[in-house]
């Protein structure tokens, strides 16, 4: 019974459904909520972030703090 049902309820469905966009599948297979995660329980910690994502300054960025931002 469950294998003339099951395909009947799986292609309506299909129909049903909107499209995802490519935003939304990246989510859905990207595993994890990540920042995201530890945003909303309020968990995020400055450190982690800058440790997982190895945040560093580009040259042009490390010049203009050395050269002109005393400036202003």
């Amino acid at each position: 019974m469950k294998k003339f049902i099951t395909p009947y309820i799986y292609n309506y469905a299909k129909k049903v459904m909107p499209k995802i966009s490519e935003t939304e599948a990246a989510a859905l297979n990207s595993g994890t909520v990540s920042i995201d995660g530890n945003i909303f329980n309020g968990n995020l910690k400055i450190k982690d972030l800058i440790n997982k994502y190895n945040i560093e300054l580009k040259n042009d960025e490390k010049n203009f703090l050395n050269n002109y931002f005393n400036t202003f």
